[in-house]
């Protein structure tokens, strides 16, 4: 269970986030517009950045949750460029656990290609095909149907419904999971 209570994140003087509270145990869509704070929210869950004030946990533990515990795919792939997709997987099995089962998102098409030469749709099944090895009960997808076609977006969507803890955040909604807006979790006022 990832948990979030009065979260507040300033940066460069301004309020990004005001009291942000919330509490996922299922899969939850949060949803916004672009600038709402969504991704600072992603980074502090994931440990990169710290709250000005409040409380994350993820599985009751703070900070650095280990990938076991939370998996978590960014904008930007965290993927080594010049490895092969088959080395950065076998890597990343190794620090965090887990192994490949089947061809999820089609990774298999791919395995012998270097991650640098492939389109930013690719890389970015490659990343959650990352994420999800060690079969982490949390999950946290800064927009996860960017850059997927429609095929990979579906099947993504399957396998985030199937799954236990997962928040996601996108300016829109995805079908999937309970949906959230920024604004019904943060609070409104002055800090």
């Amino acid at each position: 269970m990832i948990e979030v209570v009065d979260v507040w994140k300033r940066l460069g003087g301004a309020w990004i986030l005001r009291g942000v509270s919330l509490r996922v145990n299922s899969v939850v869509t949060l949803v916004g517009p672009n600038g709402s704070g969504k991704t600072t929210l992603v980074k502090i869950i994931a440990g990169v950045l710290e709250p000005t004030r409040g409380v994350v946990q993820v599985d009751g533990r703070r900070p650095k949750v280990p990938a076991s515990l939370l998996g978590v795919v960014f904008h930007t792939p965290m993927l080594y460029p010049e490895l092969t997709v088959r080395e950065n997987l076998k890597l990343f099995s190794k620090l965090a656990g887990g192994r490949l089962e089947g061809c999820p998102l089609g990774v298999c098409k791919v395995l012998d290609k270097p991650v640098k030469a492939l389109s930013f749709g690719w890389k970015r099944r490659v990343d959650v095909v990352r994420a999800l090895l060690p079969d982490p009960p949390n999950l946290v997808i800064d927009e996860p149907t960017t850059g997927l076609d429609e095929e990979a977006r579906g099947e993504l969507l399957d396998i985030l419904r199937s799954r236990g803890a997962a928040l996601l955040t996108s300016p829109f909604s995805l079908g999937v999971g309970q949906e959230l807006r920024i604004e019904e979790v943060q609070h409104v006022g002055d800090s």
